[in-house]
């Protein structure tokens, strides 16, 4: 209950309830845990978007405790469109999708869509998507480009959170100043 567990599988059109359980459950002992709070379709496959038995799968985990949520994670350009059904048809609990309005016009619009049918919304890649020109108001003193983008994509995307890659500890009290939440 101190932190979110997310987890992603590969899905695709051929993916069935059964494989989806056994290959959860893999990864549910490879994590040491029974559970975890948001099971995503990796890389957004739009073959496993279609694929009514991925959501059957979902909707099975959840009513045995097994995922909290059901997510997707997309990577590509053309989120806005691609995803529009997940949101129109409020299937999916949680996007994780790429952040960069300049690369896709019609993403505020989706993301504001998809916050109204009360999906969570979580960034990815915002450090590749800042942009130098968008950054000075997000700087701040000799602060890093790296932080100034995390302080940019909180912001500008509307997103209920962003997703970054840390590799030091020293990275997670930087990120959470940054951030404004305060250390419990």
């Amino acid at each position: 209950d101190e932190m979110v567990l997310c987890t992603k599988l590969g899905l695709d059109a051929a993916s069935t309830r059964e494989s989806i359980f056994a290959r959860l459950d893999a990864c549910l002992e490879r994590l040491q845990t029974d559970h975890v709070d948001i099971l995503m379709i990796h890389g957004g496959d739009l073959g496993a978007l279609a694929n009514p038995e991925v959501y059957e799968a979902f909707d099975s985990l959840k009513a045995r405790g097994k995922i909290r949520f059901s997510g997707v994670s997309h990577h590509g350009p053309n989120i806005s469109t691609e995803l529009r059904p997940v949101v129109e048809e409020g299937r999916l609990d949680v996007i994780l999708c790429s952040y960069d309005p300049l690369g896709d016009p019609g993403l505020p619009d989706f993301l504001e869509a998809a916050r109204r049918k009360g999906i969570g919304l979580v960034a990815m890649k915002v450090f590749a998507s800042a942009r130098a020109e968008a950054l000075p108001e997000f700087a701040s003193g000799d602060q890093p480009f790296h932080l100034a983008a995390l302080r940019w994509g909180l912001k500008n995307s509307g997103m209920h959170t962003v997703l970054v890659s840390m590799n030091m500890m020293d990275q997670v009290d930087e990120y959470i100043q940054v951030s404004g939440a305060a250390l419990p």
